[in-house]
């Protein structure tokens, strides 16, 4: 994991250095069970956004401390700028909770669409949106470029809803 980490932030910071970045999204999984860790350089905070688990519950005591060192020293060991990464807050904010266990990834990736730490008017994404969010993932990836499977895109085309 290391390795793929340097390696990943070595080809991410060819594209635009780490430290001019605001925000670097990481999603996570632990025991089945999906969460957004954000890194806000802007605002100088490790950030936890949770569906499920609030940030004071055994959950997330395991893996918090593991989880920002492990950045801290990836960050350290693939010679990014220093930006005082070691004096940032860490964060759980209070975000709207999921019903049930299998809406986690969605969560997860609509808070990466749309997670501004520093807006207080943002929209929240929520449970009543997470059937709509399915659906337009599902037809995103369905009509993507990167799909060639014609036949697949020509039968949702040509579908008769009744």
């Amino acid at each position: 994991m290391r390795n793929r980490a340097l390696i990943t932030f070595d080809g991410a910071g060819k594209a635009l250095a780490l430290h001019e970045s605001d925000r670097l999204f990481f999603h996570s999984i632990h025991r089945e069970h999906w969460f957004l860790f954000v890194v806000d350089i802007v605002a100088r905070k490790f950030i936890f956004l949770d569906s499920v688990y609030e940030g004071n519950l055994p959950y997330h005591m395991q893996i918090r401390d593991m989880m920002v060192n492990f950045f801290i020293k990836t960050w350290e060991e693939s010679n990014q700028r220093r930006i005082g990464l070691r004096n940032y807050d860490i964060v759980y904010p209070n975000m709207p909770k999921q019903i049930g266990r299998d809406a986690c990834g969605i969560f997860a990736l609509k808070w990466m669409q749309t997670w501004a730490s520093r807006n207080p008017m943002q929209r929240v994404f929520k449970m009543s949106d997470v059937a709509d969010a399915r659906v337009r993932l599902a037809v995103d990836i369905l009509f993507s470029t990167y799909n060639t499977n014609e036949e697949a895109k020509r039968l949702v085309k040509n579908f008769k809803w009744r």
